[in-house]
């Protein structure tokens, strides 16, 4: 399963998608994942230190980015499906 979800991972590219550089096995038991690293952290974390400093207006262009990526993602899984 890991590896299937590896394999779609591997062929998204998309401008608001982090490429998938390969896995890591020093996390823990399961393989992880990894992505470029990112100055400002995750969206999450990002969020969660500057959303109240963020306008409406970047965080509606915050939304739309996350759910262009979304949208894609589902759109070429759904092809490899």
């Amino acid at each position: 399963m890991l590896l299937r979800e590896y394999r779609a991972r591997k062929q998204l590219q998309h401008e608001n998608l982090l490429p998938l550089l390969g896995f890591s096995y020093e996390f823990g038991p399961l393989p992880a994942m990894i992505s470029p690293w990112m100055k400002n952290g995750s969206l999450t974390t990002y969020l969660g230190k500057n959303f109240a400093e963020l306008t409406i207006k970047r965080k509606l262009q915050i939304l739309q980015q996350v759910a262009t990526a979304i949208n894609y993602r589902m759109w070429l899984l759904h092809l490899l499906a």
